[in-house]
């Protein structure tokens, strides 16, 4: 005798792949998070006592994420603010980059069906990784209710202990610490430094692969470096806080996010020093802090360093000592 009556796992779907029983990787949108069971992470953090008591789907979150997550604190709502427009850059076509998947927590197992993830219904879902960017995104949202729809890509470990999860949390945080700016300014097509340098570069008429990109080392085919460029650019354009605080600090706050300053600004000094950098080998290989030195004095004397001026810097550096950066801007006339 036939039955009419089928198996059907029900849940919420994910398109994707596994990559092992716990951990799926997949396509899906805000609102679908939002409708499968994830938290606003500033949400829960807010969650007040009473608030806790009268949504128990809200307590449940709350609880969940105190065992696998840290605080979401004001700094990371900062970050969130200047993250929302970075996608909106990006969304909107202004910006090249792109932003890694979300990864979430479901304590739950879900099942592989058919080419996708199904989570049970009334899951939680907590990012154990991407808490900023989802906080981003859910922002917004919040200004434009269309966003919720664009597709994002997400890694979810389903189906294991909140020891495990934490863990997971505290292993990408660990093992992946975000690099200094300055270490990866000329992968930066968005920075204003990493543009002026690369305008400048253009406009002397050299082959961008004879500039040393990665690294203080010139090698002997090469001009000089990316690093020396970009210090130069900071001296020019910001020369007291070069002075007061090094090139590689200004490098760090001005090339990223939304304290970028107007380095076109130090075009014409960049391509002057290409020049230099060129026709001197020891004002080409000399150290970052000289290059700044040669930007800030451009800027104060309001004309461009000279060569005679910039190879006396550069041979007062290469002596050395515990005081060279200073003798090197008195030989400048900028100490």
């Amino acid at each position: 005798m036939n039955s009419f009556a089928h198996r059907r796992v029900s849940g919420n779907f994910i398109p994707g792949v596994p990559i092992s029983d716990s951990c799926f990787v997949g396509v899906v949108s805000l609102d679908e998070l939002i409708q499968y069971g994830l938290s606003r992470p500033s949400a829960i953090e807010d969650a007040k006592a009473k608030e806790l008591r009268r949504d128990p789907a809200l307590a449940q979150a709350h609880e969940l994420r105190e065992a696998v997550q840290r605080r979401f604190d004001r700094p990371r709502r900062r970050r969130a603010v200047t993250y929302a427009g970075y996608i909106d850059g990006l969304a909107s076509g202004n910006l090249l980059g792109g932003v890694p998947p979300i990864t979430l927590y479901c304590s739950q197992p879900g099942f592989i069906d058919d080419g996708g993830l199904k989570l049970p219904l009334n899951s939680i879902l907590i990012a154990i990784d991407g808490e900023t960017q989802t906080e981003a995104r859910l922002q917004r949202r919040d200004h434009d209710r269309a966003t919720g729809e664009e597709s994002l890509a997400v890694m979810i470990y389903h189906g294991i202990s909140a020891e495990h999860a934490g863990s997971i949390m505290h292993d990408f945080n660990r093992y992946a610490h975000p690099v200094s700016e300055s270490g990866v300014a000329p992968l930066n097509a968005n920075g204003s430094i990493t543009k002026a340098a690369n305008q400048a570069i253009a406009d002397a008429g050299i082959d961008q692969n004879l500039i040393q990109r990665h690294g203080n080392k010139v090698n002997k085919d090469r001009v000089t470096s990316f690093s020396r460029l970009a210090a130069g650019a900071v001296g020019f354009v910001v020369p007291d806080e070069v002075m007061k605080g090094g090139a590689t600090r200004a490098i760090n706050r001005y090339n990223n996010g939304g304290n970028a300053i107007s380095a076109a600004a130090a075009q014409p000094f960049l391509v002057h020093a290409l020049t230099i950098a060129k026709a001197d080998r020891e004002c080409a290989i000399s150290g970052m802090h000289v290059w700044a030195l040669a930007g800030v004095c451009s800027a104060r004397r309001n004309h461009l360093i000279t060569l005679a001026d910039w190879q006396n810097a550069a041979a007062t550096f290469k002596l050395g000592g515990p005081d060279r950066s200073e003798r090197t801007a008195r030989a400048l006339g900028v100490g």
